[in-house]
């Protein structure tokens, strides 16, 4: 059995005075380990990001504040042909607002995906 060990992380941090709406800070970190068996190939991976919040408007009157999201998956791949994947996202189950707008007659927002899960099953040809 021969193992693999990667992860890949990302930080932007943007300074006050050139930022119109946009987060001053965010962060990813994304693990995943591989099993190398006889039978196959077993990847687990993760992932976490950080966001310090954004406007949607101008004057900053509205907006998402601080969240951190976490996502996992776990892909089997035989030596044979079928492939399977299971996968979650939003794991905490973090309430976010994937876009918003203000206008004269009301706000509106559009959440982000809830907690979710799949499974996928495959055949490589």
């Amino acid at each position: 059995m021969s193992q693999g060990l990667g992860w890949v992380y990302s930080i932007l941090q943007m300074p006050r005075e050139i930022r119109c709406s946009g987060a001053s800070f965010t962060a990813a970190l994304v693990p995943n380990y591989k099993f190398h068996l006889s039978s196959g190939t077993v990847e687990l991976a993760a992932n976490y990001s950080y966001n310090s919040g954004y406007f949607f408007s101008v004057g900053h009157e509205f907006g998402q504040k601080a969240f951190s999201m976490v996502g996992a998956s776990l892909h089997s791949r035989p030596r044979t042909s079928e492939v399977c994947s299971h996968l979650g996202t939003n794991l905490g189950n973090t309430q976010a607002y994937a876009n918003g707008s203000i206008a004269t007659d009301g706000t509106a927002i559009q959440l982000d995906a809830p907690r979710t899960y799949g499974v996928t099953v495959g055949v490589k040809l």
